[in-house]
């Protein structure tokens, strides 16, 4: 495009001059010191002055090629070394989501001398040797990654401390963030979501707490996310309480959506059973019943013995018009029926909790109720069933698989539970 525009200038030049020689030619004369003399028309003198200079130009031009071509060559071949490294690296990553992990260390090893590459190559090669258990060489890998540069160190810090929270080393994942946290870096909010899922594993709630504003400022946290946070942030306070007295100032202290939250009233009714404060127990679990059927809370309700247990067993039985065949709320009504000594009520309710969903908590209950009525031989084949339906269920679920080797191991564990 320069060359284009400088040639119609010339070009203009020409016609120009050329116009105002036209008739006019002129002449000139160049002298010397007396010894050289040109004699010439001027028409043919600006020919040459206009041609010498674009010959000047051209000139310039072609030495300037000339002495940048070395760069221009240098610039060339190092953009078809990174064209070639970048190639390299995609191969790599493909080889390490295909599983081929020796074939992609081989091709990231290759990358690792790209002074742009050369980071995410280390991590990679990392993150392969992290899949096969080779710390040693995960460690040396991020160790590389690290020393390139501060904000390098950030990123493999903030890597290493995610590694400690799957080795379920949340402590030194703790001493890891909070020193990124008080540091000025531009992966700090990483850091702060780091920080607060650590705070969740240790069950370090005040620290939780603190942190909560923060992280809802800068809104780091996605609705969700910040929702099932403080959700677990409210149960774990209701948690760290050692007495009622304790979990009635906590649960007075949380906010009011917290209050609505089934799992939470849960909580918070566990503790004022177990400290024998039964009567706000029994109305806070009946009011959030009928506000917001829960079989969870039913289940409570069956082991709160407020002062009138009569009520209590009329507002099940009031329930059980709307749902007849919830075994939840018959073991809760026999439950009730047999701590008022309602022998009979609670026999049939708990019986047919039995029928409709067979359950070690029933089989007790039921148990119970034989022992207390002088009914021994019964009460043990009540205790034996719930023994049984409990050993099928810890045999079923995956977590409780490992506990099934031998019965020996089995036994205090189930026992635990019927008794």
């Amino acid at each position: 495009m320069k060359a284009l525009i400088f040639s119609l200038i010339l070009l203009t030049l020409f016609l120009g001059v050329a116009m105002l020689l036209h008739g006019e030619p002129g002449f000139i004369t160049l002298n010397y010191a007396n010894e050289w003399v040109v004699e010439t028309s001027l028409a043919l003198f600006a020919v040459a002055l206009i041609s010498l200079c674009l010959v000047l130009y051209l000139g310039t031009l072609l030495i300037s090629w000339l002495l940048t071509l070395p760069t221009r060559f240098q610039v060339r071949r190092q953009n078809r070394r990174n064209a070639n490294a970048a190639k390299t690296l995609t191969d790599g990553l493909i080889q390490l989501i295909q599983g081929n992990y020796s074939q992609a260390e081989k091709l990231l090893t290759k990358t690792q001398s790209n002074a742009d590459l050369r980071f995410i190559s280390h991590v990679l090669h990392a993150y392969s040797a992290e899949q096969q258990h080779h710390i040693k060489v995960r460690d040396q890998k991020l160790n590389h990654a690290s020393n390139i540069g501060p904000e390098e160190k950030t990123t493999v810090d903030i890597i290493q401390a995610k590694l400690l929270l799957t080795q379920q080393q949340p402590e030194q994942a703790k001493i890891l963030l909070e020193k990124l946290a008080d540091d000025n870096n531009s992966r700090k909010n990483s850091v702060l979501i780091l920080l607060a899922q650590t705070y969740v594993e240790l069950s370090e709630w005040s620290a939780l707490q603190t942190l909560m504003p923060s992280l809802k400022k800068q809104k780091l946290l996605q609705t969700t996310m910040a929702n099932g946070l403080e959700h677990q942030l409210w149960l774990g306070q209701l948690s760290e309480a050692q007495t009622s007295e304790d979990a009635i100032m906590m649960w007075q202290n949380l906010p009011k959506q917290a209050h609505k939250q089934p799992d939470i009233i849960a909580s918070y009714a566990e503790k004022l059973i177990s400290g024998n404060v039964n009567e706000p127990a029994e109305q806070l679990l009946r009011e959030a019943i009928n506000h917001n059927w829960n079989d969870d809370l039913i289940a409570l309700y069956g082991k709160v013995y407020s002062k009138n247990l009569d009520k209590q067993v009329a507002h099940i039985e009031k329930w059980l018009a709307q749902a007849p065949d919830n075994p939840k709320l018959l073991l809760a009504l026999g439950r009730l029926a047999a701590k008022a000594k309602l022998w009979g009520k609670a026999r049939s309710s708990l019986q047919t909790a039995i029928a409709i969903e067979p359950s070690a908590e029933a089989y007790r209950a039921l148990g119970k109720l034989l022992a207390d009525t002088g009914e021994m031989d019964e009460a043990y084949n009540c205790y034996n069933q719930g023994f049984q339906v409990l050993a099928k269920e810890a045999i079923s679920a995956p977590e409780t698989a490992e506990i099934t080797d031998t019965a020996h191991e089995q036994a205090p564990v189930l026992m635990k539970h019927i008794s």
